[in-house]
């Protein structure tokens, strides 16, 4: 009898371990996990920014049509083109001119229109399409600087207000110093 009371004990107290166990397996490990959706619904209902935005097209027609151009020439090349890119991505102040934070304010807004990148995704080109705010003084002050600095670090560009596909082939065709 003491034998079925202990065995019934130890059964019981295995079964207390592996319920704590499990009860410790599906504890969230996160904060955010306890919270529920409606919490969650709540506390972004009070945030005034997330209703404030709307969607919007990453390309003009004009980019659009530009990019297929583009798209189509570095597919046959084995290149690739990318998009918006900022400035930023591809130049970087100079050890020296990073302590000075204008150097960094200079370029980190500012996004080119296409990258393209050889074979072995090294960016080596870069086509700006000009449009008509690209006549506005500012805008022309924009792209000089764009261009010196671009210039400067060995990149090829093109400033072009159409991109057409023996434009595109002969800029490709300039190897860059990189």
């Amino acid at each position: 009898m003491i034998v079925i009371i202990i065995i019934a004990y130890v059964v019981q107290y295995g079964r207390r371990i592996t319920q704590k166990k499990n009860n410790q397996n599906n504890q969230p490990k996160y904060e955010w996990e306890q919270e529920t959706p409606t919490q969650i619904e709540t506390k972004t209902e009070n945030n005034k920014y997330i209703n404030g935005y709307q969607p919007k097209w990453l390309l003009s027609y004009n980019e659009k049509a530009a990019y297929k151009t583009i798209k189509q020439i570095t597919d046959e090349k084995g290149y690739t083109v990318f998009t918006k890119v900022r400035l930023l991505d591809l130049v970087e102040p100079r050890e020296s001119n990073r302590k000075d934070q204008s150097y960094l304010w200079k370029i980190q807004a500012k996004h080119l229109d296409f990258v393209i990148c050889d074979k072995n995704l090294v960016a080596k080109w870069v086509i700006e399409l000009q449009d008509n705010s690209h006549k506005k003084s500012d805008r022309i002050e924009r792209d000089n600087l764009v261009k010196a600095i671009l210039t400067s670090c060995n990149y090829k560009i093109l400033m072009t207000y159409t991109a057409t596909k023996e434009e595109i082939n002969t800029f490709l065709s300039q190897p860059p110093k990189i």
